[in-house]
């Protein structure tokens, strides 16, 4: 889950996941009862981190309903889950090969019903999805060229039917993390300041989304951090994290809120998301110190010295058990985190002796 500040505006967008719960009297269903039960049920696997269980839902929904690119979208982005959660290599060409089968597939329903709102929201999808991925490949024009367009078929499903919520909290995140993220612009005629408008639509999609809830909540979290509306942020994160309890993207995202109020209680809740995966038998010397830096670096900021150091100095001594070149590279970021945070503690140390 780690991400760079430009990647945030494509990765707070095009998240991957939804949650069952939803506030129907206001949102939209697909018509066909059973591919919508299907789509809620996969996509809160995932928002629950129950990958293979997600993976099955997918399968079932790819091969009972070949003409329809749900499945092959879906697919893809659980593993793109899987790779942020776990903090895991991505499994490129079984996500391309996903997302190519989901591009024919619209193609083809898009000559046959250009019209149908339902054929080009999960064009739309694929789209945003596909952007996220790039973006978290860090190929970031082709990524952010992607989410334009993704946005602009989103603002196309909105103008047809502004009851079609699913696209309006997409539409308010891209005006958001535009604005935010090149805010150096917004004095110039090349770009409008839209942050204003962009969390309004925001917290708009959150209340009355469907299939995408949990996205339309995890990027109001975010877009409530960035504004500094510290509190807001807060509660929202409360919020999710006592509908899905076992979520480690919503356990995060209550640590962060944390963060700015008790960060104690913060590194508290840092250390569940490390239980979280040992019980799961999922915790890898990679995430394990992926979030032991966030604790360390948590008890340094309120000066509390010797724990951070105590976790460094224990972090520093996990070893890799993996031969492969990707997960190496992984393993050996997260220990230059632990290195460069040694060397801020002793810098430390040495002004205040």
């Amino acid at each position: 889950m780690a991400l760079c500040n430009f990647c945030l505006i494509l990765s707070i967008i095009f998240s991957f996941v939804y949650s069952s719960w939803a506030l129907k009297f206001y949102s939209q269903s697909y018509p066909d009862k059973k591919i919508d039960s299907l789509i809620a049920k996969g996509i809160s696997f995932i928002v629950n981190g129950k990958y293979k269980k997600a993976e099955e839902i997918f399968i079932t929904v790819k091969s009972e309903y070949p003409n329809l690119p749900i499945g092959d979208i879906y697919l893809a982005a659980n593993l793109i889950a899987k790779s942020e959660d776990l903090v895991e290599p991505l499994e490129n060409d079984q996500i391309i090969s996903f997302f190519e089968n989901a591009e024919k597939i619209s193609k083809r329903n898009l000559e046959k019903n250009p019209d149908d709102l339902w054929i080009k929201y999960f064009e739309a999808l694929r789209i945003g999805y596909y952007s996220y991925y790039l973006g978290v490949k860090k190929s970031y024009i082709k990524a952010f060229d992607k989410a334009i367009k993704a946005k602009n078929l989103f603002q196309e499903i909105y103008k047809n039917n502004p009851n079609f919520y699913e696209a309006l909290f997409a539409i308010g995140s891209y005006k958001y993390w535009k604005s935010s993220k090149l805010s150096f612009l917004t004095w110039t005629p090349l770009l409008d300041d839209e942050k204003e408008e962009g969390l309004r639509m925001l917290e708009e999609g959150a209340l009355k989304s469907n299939y995408n809830f949990y996205l339309a909540a995890y990027s109001l979290f975010w877009a409530y951090l960035d504004s500094k509306k510290f509190e807001k942020a807060k509660e929202i994160s409360e919020q999710m994290i006592s509908r899905w309890k076992e979520s480690r993207f919503f356990m995060e995202i209550r640590a962060r809120a944390l963060e700015e109020f008790d960060l104690e209680l913060a590194a508290k809740y840092y250390y569940e998301i490390i239980e979280s995966l040992r019980k799961e038998s999922l915790l890898t010397p990679i995430n394990e110190l992926y979030y032991l830096h966030k604790v360390a670096r948590t008890y340094f900021k309120v000066k509390q010295v010797n724990k951070a150091r105590e976790i460094v100095e224990r972090s520093l001594r996990i070893e890799n058990k993996f031969e492969d070149k990707k997960r190496l590279e992984l393993f050996e970021a997260q220990r230059k985190k632990f290195l460069k945070l040694k060397n801020e503690i002793q810098e430390y140390e040495k002004q205040n002796k």
